[in-house]
């Protein structure tokens, strides 16, 4: 259905062409299946774009009749990438003849099909953007005045079809540089395009130091967290940034602690308990990634043997049930530049106290 539209297109703009001076012309030229965005005809990023292209050529309708029986058709088809900085660069060149035409009586071609392969490099990061330039032209061999003149004419330009860089395949930025900063840090900045710090007044400023390089300073002893963005065509990467630091209060709502098989313990410091065998672990929950804890073991009640620690996972493994024991526990929060120590007490085994 696609391709009929296509070719009934095709047929009204030829047959309201055929009073043209020239007496041969290129009528159409479609690129009917390319990926496009708002008519831009969508290229690969650093590799070549094949797209099909379609074409039709027309004869004047004196030339169906008082020619055609014995003069060859002999034209060429050029594509150029149009160059801001240079000559142009030839993709095709597509070559025209009798065979072109279903009979000498049309003045109509047929439809002329061709892949066309753009090379990688036709648009960059640097020139995202360009057109493919579609020009014609015929060889006069015996052909009467006021073409009598053998050879070439010249090349006639058709139309002008936009193209550019693919914005899905546009490659990321990547960031390097510190996590959370005191007082100002340097990141550098691979694929830049458009560079900013969001969500950071009164809290930091950015200077391009260029070659890549971005400083972001604190301003005087402000906290929070800010975005170093880069930004093309819509597509936005991204860093969070600690800037200063603090532990917020209500810091302990942060930190779970989950029993074997059991439900979640809220810990507050100096209260908890555990009344089932098994293991829990410790778990740290914080939305900004930026706080580091550092647990470890203080001490238990003396000779309980039913508590292990370990402070890689964190984790407290009970062995048993039986006599109960309080473990000590000691938590060293660091959040950019801010520092605390927390204590937690925490009853394993079975309270007396709990039914």
């Amino acid at each position: 259905m696609k391709l009929v539209k296509i070719l009934s297109v095709i047929a009204l703009l030829i047959l309201s062409k055929f009073a043209t001076a020239q007496l041969i012309n290129l009528e159409t030229v479609m690129y009917p299946f390319a990926p496009k965005e708002n008519g831009e005809i969508l290229l690969n990023y650093n590799q070549p774009t094949t797209i099909y292209a379609t074409f039709t050529v027309s004869r004047a309708l004196s030339a169906t009749t008082n020619l055609w029986p014995d003069l060859p058709i002999k034209a060429e088809i050029g594509l150029y990438l149009l160059n801001s900085s240079g000559p142009n660069t030839q993709i095709s060149v597509i070559n025209i003849s009798n065979s072109d035409w279903y009979g000498p009586q049309y003045a109509a071609s047929k439809v002329i099909e061709k892949e066309i392969v753009i090379p990688a490099g036709a648009v960059t990061l640097a020139n995202p953007s360009t057109s493919i330039l579609a020009q014609w032209r015929f060889y006069k061999e015996g052909y009467p005045s006021p073409y009598n003149i053998n050879g070439w004419t010249d090349w006639v330009n058709k139309m002008y079809t936009p193209v550019k860089l693919n914005p899905n395949q546009i490659p990321g930025s990547t960031f390097t540089g510190p996590a959370s900063i005191c007082d100002e840090g340097i990141y550098t900045i691979s694929n830049p395009y458009t560079v900013s710090l969001e969500n950071a007044s009164g809290i930091a400023t950015l200077t391009a130091l260029g070659n890549n390089q971005w400083k972001v300073t604190r301003i005087g002893t402000a906290n929070g967290v800010v975005s170093l963005r880069s930004i093309k065509n819509g597509k936005i990467f991204e860093r969070e940034i600690m800037i200063g630091g603090s532990v917020a209060t209500g810091f302990d709502n942060l930190i779970n602690i989950q029993a074997f098989d059991h439900e979640y313990f809220k810990v507050l410091p100096g209260t908890g308990n555990l009344k089932y065998s098994g293991s829990m672990t410790i778990t740290n929950l914080n939305s900004t990634g930026y706080t580091d804890y550092s647990w470890s073991l203080v001490s238990k009640s003396p000779g309980n043997p039913i508590v292990s620690w370990s402070g890689a996972d964190p984790n407290l493994s009970v062995s048993s049930k039986g006599s109960g024991g309080w473990v000590n526990l000691k938590c060293e929060i660091t959040n950019g530049c801010a520092q605390e120590t927390r204590y937690y007490k925490i009853y394993v085994g079975i309270d007396p106290v709990m039914p």
